[in-house]
C-alpha cells in the first residue's frame, strides 16, 4: 500500500484524482437531485434527507424519520436508491479516498515526514473508507428489509453517516490543505544550487 501511495503522490495524478472527484461529485448531486425531485423533495439518506450537498439536512434523522422517508421513496424510489448504492457509492468512496491519501502522502514526502508521519496520513481517509461503506451496507439492509423495521440499525446508520461526513471534511480539508501548501511552497523555494563540477 506504501508503494502504491508513492507512486500516486505525484502533482500530476493528485490534480486528476481531485478532478475525478470534482466530476464524480457533480454526478453524484445532480443523482441526489433528481432522486429528491421525483420522491416529492424526500433526499436519499446518505445525505440524512437532504436533497444534495448543497442542501443538507443537519441533525440526521431518527429510525421514526428514515422509515417516513423510505415509505416516501415508494418502492421505485427505494430501488433507484438501492441501484445508486451499487453503482455510484461504491466507486466515489475509492476516489475519495485515493485523493485524500495521496494528496496527504504527497504534502508528506514534499515536507520529508518521517515515515510514521507518512503512514499516519493514511488513518483519515481509510477510516472515512470504512464508515462510507459501513454506512452502505446498513442503508442497503434498510432498503432491502422493508417494510420490516430495523430501528437500532437505522438510529446506528445515522450515527455512522455523521462521522462519515465529518470524517470525510477533515480528510478533505487536510488534503487540499497539504497539497496546496506544499505546491505553494515548492514554488516559492529558491532553486538549488547547481553542484560543483571537478
Amino acid at each position: 500500500m506504501s508503494d502504491l501511495l508513492d507512486r500516486l503522490a505525484t502533482g500530476r495524478r493528485v490534480a486528476w484524482l481531485l478532478a475525478a472527484l470534482v466530476v464524480l461529485m457533480t454526478v453524484m448531486n445532480v443523482a441526489a437531485t433528481v432522486f429528491a425531485a421525483s420522491t416529492g423533495g424526500v433526499g436519499l439518506l446518505d445525505m440524512a434527507g437532504g436533497r444534495n450537498l448543497l442542501n443538507p439536512r443537519p441533525g440526521g434523522y431518527t429510525p421514526q424519520e428514515a422509515y417516513a422517508m423510505l415509505a416516501a421513496y415508494g418502492p421505485g424510489g427505494r430501488r433507484t436508491h438501492l441501484l445508486l448504492l451499487l453503482c455510484g457509492d461504491i466507486l466515489f468512496p475509492l476516489v475519495y479516498v485515493g485523493f485524500t491519501a495521496a494528496a496527504l502522502r504527497l504534502a508528506a514526502l514534499r515536507r520529508k515526514a518521517p515515515a510514521w508521519l507518512r503512514a499516519a496520513g493514511l488513518v483519515l481517509p481509510m477510516a472515512y473508507l470504512v464508515a462510507d461503506y459501513g454506512e452502505n451496507a446498513g442503508i442497503a439492509a434498510l432498503l432491502l428489509a422493508y417494510p420490516s423495521r430495523l430501528d437500532g440499525l437505522a438510529a446506528t446508520v445515522n450515527t455512522v453517516t455523521s462521522a462519515k461526513t465529518v470524517l470525510g471534511a477533515v480528510a478533505l480539508l487536510a488534503a487540499l490543505a497539504g497539497w496546496v501548501l506544499t505546491g505553494w511552497k515548492r514554488r516559492t523555494d529558491p532553486a538549488p544550487l547547481p553542484r560543483p563540477t571537478a
